[in-house]
């Protein structure tokens, strides 16, 4: 039997003092996330630390929550993240995403289910995937910027803030006015602080102060620390240490293995891709023969020219208050816009070409009226002199001449 010392022995046993304070206790923490997230849920800031949570309240009222909170932006994660519960997202519940990207661009290597290989042609990444509550479309993977922030008076304990699409616009229009400033975000204290216009939770943003010189050396000593990279989602997955009495080749076949597995799996699909089509087409056999159609004469190929499109922001952005002008100043690519669903292409019907001008006309001869034909003028006979008469008549009338009639 081995001879167990009592736990309740005030001294720890010299044979189980140790040189330095790392201790293998931290291994068995289990904890929320590892870090705190301020949610705005309810447009209320509520602080999230595993089970515990704590709403921000007003510093003159305790009864009534913050509308805003004045921190520092210690470090924005640059790409739009993008997280997908195949069951719903719950707010403040710890079950993990099904499927999420940290760079916009393909699902995280630790993703638990990875829904496509690329995020642009994902179906849970379009458009009218998922409907809200209050029946507008939307799209089940949702997107957000991650952003670690602080109280200025405690640097140390930063916690993330997730700025969803709707407050996209009112953060682009904050940077630019750090820029004209020639600021970066985390030289100064921010309030953030809700729309109170808007339905939904909507963050806008001001610059209430520059931090002074002690603040800005701890925030800086933060950007880089392994919690903020954390927490804004840029930090890769741990790669175990090869210790020094591992052959070389070992890592060499590890990889080989997991290419091997990969081209399993492909030659799998492959497999699987030819035995249903040679079962289709065993189908197709079966069926009763069908009497070829007389082949069409090919119409000649006409020449068209490809039609134009341009980006049409959907109903979505516009409801948004978005512009294609705010997606252009934040850089954004046109086919961004519309893998993200705030746009699509529309085809621009081509303009016919410009008339040709018909030729001035030329000026007419004026046409003179045609003279009337000049008609001879024909003598009309006297009926009482000019009658013709014959011999025997003529010399009757001589004879009539000759005798002298008295009255």
């Amino acid at each position: 039997m081995s001879n167990i010392i009592p736990f309740s022995e005030s001294a720890l046993p010299a044979h189980l003092r140790k040189d330095s304070n790392e201790t293998l206790a931290d291994d068995l923490i289990v904890s929320g996330g590892g870090f705190p997230v301020m949610s705005i849920k309810g447009k209320v800031f509520t602080i999230k630390r595993g089970d515990e949570d704590t709403i921000l309240m007003r510093p003159d009222d305790d009864e009534t929550p913050a509308s805003g909170i004045e921190v520092v932006l210690l470090r924005a994660q640059k790409a739009v993240t993008k997280t997908f519960y195949s069951t719903g997202y719950t707010d403040g519940a710890d079950a993990k995403p099904t499927c999420y990207s940290n760079d916009g661009i393909a699902p995280a290597t630790d993703a638990e289910d990875p829904q496509c290989n690329k995020c642009a042609i994902c179906p849970h990444n379009q458009w009218g995937s998922r409907i809200t509550d209050n029946g507008k479309e939307a799209k089940a993977c949702q997107d957000n910027k991650r952003i670690a922030i602080a109280a200025p008076g405690t640097i140390n304990d930063p916690m993330l803030l997730r700025i969803p699409p709707g407050s996209f616009k009112a953060l682009t229009e904050y940077a630019k006015l750090l820029k004209t400033r020639g600021l970066d975000y985390n030289m100064v204290l921010t309030r953030v602080s809700f729309e109170a216009a808007a339905a939904v939770p909507q963050l806008k943003f001001k610059p209430m102060g520059f931090l002074d010189a002690a603040t800005y050396e701890k925030v800086k000593a933060e950007f880089n620390s392994d919690l903020v990279q954390d927490i804004i989602g840029i930090t890769g997955a741990p790669v175990p240490p090869v210790a020094e009495d591992t052959p070389a080749g070992d890592a060499d076949d590890s990889e080989a293995a997991r290419k091997a597995k990969q081209d399993a799996i492909a030659k799998a699909k492959a497999e699987d891709a030819k035995a249903k089509a040679e079962e289709a087409k065993a189908e197709e056999a079966k069926a009763p023969a069908k009497q070829r159609a007389p082949a069409k004469k090919r119409a000649p190929a006409k020449t068209t020219e490809a039609p134009k499109r341009e980006l049409k922001l959907t109903q979505a952005a516009i409801d948004e208050g978005y512009t294609l002008k705010d997606f252009k100043d934040a850089e954004w690519h046109d086919d961004d816009i519309v893998a993200e669903g705030w746009a699509e292409w529309v085809e621009v019907e081509a303009k016919a070409p410009p008339k040709k001008r018909a030729p001035a006309k030329k000026a007419l001869a004026k046409k003179e009226p045609e003279a009337e034909p000049e008609v001879a003028e024909t003598k009309q006979a006297d009926p009482l002199v000019d009658v013709p008469v014959d011999d025997a008549l003529a010399d009757a009338l001589a004879e009539l001449d000759d005798l002298n009639f008295d009255d």
